[in-house]
């Protein structure tokens, strides 16, 4: 049972790895893995990996302006980060983190580039249509396309197209568009 909850708790943080001059961030809720890495430089010898909770992340995100720095310090279960004028301080969340690596694939064959703002912007007028039950929108993909499309049976359907450059398969994705992703997609 003690493994268990070591477990569930590392799912209420988010993972901080330092190495390889490479800082990545790992978030999960159990069904969904979101990830980034950024190049940053420091010494080798502190590399490390921790995890932090997830209410502290919320109160570094809403706290951090767009520019500036952050000093990092860590030290027997806790950090804190210095944002000049604020220092917050947290415990940290005991145990290992699941091995996200292993749920990634190593192999994208599907790869679209497409502008950020176009589909966002686009994500949130059609996303205004998702019906109250499912709040789901679908994306299909094709040939050099991607569609974006919300139902309500009772209002209508809104539905925009972008073009992007794919020449793989054609194939639907569908997800809910006001889960918290969005927090971070701006």
């Amino acid at each position: 049972m003690r493994y268990q909850q070591t477990r569930l708790a590392t799912l209420n943080g988010v993972l901080f790895s330092f190495k390889e001059n490479k800082l990545t961030l790992v978030a999960t809720d159990g069904r969904r893995l979101a990830m980034v890495e950024i190049e940053l430089e420091f010494p080798r010898s502190h590399e490390a990996d921790f995890i932090v909770p997830t209410k502290a992340v919320t109160e570094l995100q809403r706290l951090l302006a767009d520019d500036g720095e952050i000093k990092v310090s860590m030290g027997s279960g806790q950090i804190a980060f210095d944002l000049s004028k604020t220092l917050l301080v947290s415990k940290l969340i005991e145990g290992n983190y699941p091995n996200y690596r292993q749920v990634i694939p190593s192999e994208a064959k599907e790869r679209i580039k497409l502008e950020r703002e176009t589909f966002l912007n686009s994500l949130r007028r059609v996303s205004l249509l998702a019906s109250d039950k499912s709040h789901s929108v679908k994306l299909n993909f094709g040939k050099n396309n991607i569609d974006i499309t919300a139902t309500t049976p009772e209002v209508g359907e809104a539905k925009e197209s972008i073009a992007v450059a794919y020449k793989g398969r054609d194939f639907s994705i569908a997800f809910n568009p006001n889960s918290s992703w969005r927090r971070y997609a701006h």
